[in-house]
């Protein structure tokens, strides 16, 4: 099971602080990876992952592509 968090908004922008305390919430949920993505205004996408399938870090999320 994996652990996601998302926020759209142009008024709340998270802290590093902050992302860290969700992502440590979102540990039991998936304590093998985490990442986050952000686009420096009004998204913000928190993942953590459990690996089971693919045991590789090609699997991490969250996955950008070759374009962004």
């Amino acid at each position: 099971m994996c652990g996601i968090f998302g926020i759209v908004s142009q008024k709340i922008q998270l802290s590093e602080n902050q992302k860290k305390n969700i992502l440590i919430s979102l540990s039991n949920r998936g304590p093998n990876n985490k990442g986050y993505y952000s686009d420096n205004g009004n998204f913000e996408f928190l993942h953590t992952r459990l690996s089971i399938q693919d045991l590789s870090s090609d699997a991490n999320q969250p996955m950008i592509s070759r374009n962004k």
